[in-house]
């Protein structure tokens, strides 16, 4: 039994410090050498790839951003298009839980008669009961009808 906690210790103390033993380079300062300062961004120095305010990318999922912010993490800078040209438009934030539909289903459509403000729960329905259509008209009774089954679960609870 000696022998093998012996055995144990000897090969799980390879290559590890004991207690009590101090590395080589304690208290000593650490200073990057090389060319290490010449490679270094600095002051001021603005990427390559940096977008100014107001730039549109297209996202791989079709949707189209817009840079409003450079300050904060990148879902605070870039917002979808959609619900900044509404904000623009209602002159108003859109409340929280709510998203931006496009009526037509064309996600290229900025068209403010294109958008409609829904609820989470609402843009739900739509989309399980597939009462969203091409024709904007049809869209919007599928909305109707949405919030008409919502209320009526509702009601029944």
């Amino acid at each position: 039994m000696e022998l093998m906690a012996m055995t144990n210790q000897k090969r799980n103390s390879k290559g590890r410090f004991q207690k009590g033993n101090r590395p080589w380079n304690t208290g000593m300062r650490w200073s990057a050498g090389g060319n290490s300062h010449k490679t270094r961004f600095k002051k001021g120095h603005i990427p390559k790839q940096y977008k100014s305010l107001g730039t549109l990318r297209e996202a791989r999922n079709g949707y189209t951003y817009i840079k409003v912010s450079d300050e904060g993490p990148r879902y605070q800078r870039w917002i979808p298009y959609q619900k900044y040209l509404w904000q623009q438009h209602y002159q108003r934030t859109l409340p929280e839980g709510m998203v931006i539909l496009f009526l037509d289903g064309n996600k290229k459509n900025f068209a403010i008669e294109n958008l409609a403000a829904v609820t989470r729960a609402e843009s739900m329905y739509i989309n399980h009961m597939g009462l969203h259509f091409d024709n904007t008209a049809l869209s919007k009774t599928g909305m109707l009808i949405a919030r008409v089954m919502m209320k009526v679960k509702e009601k029944g609870k």
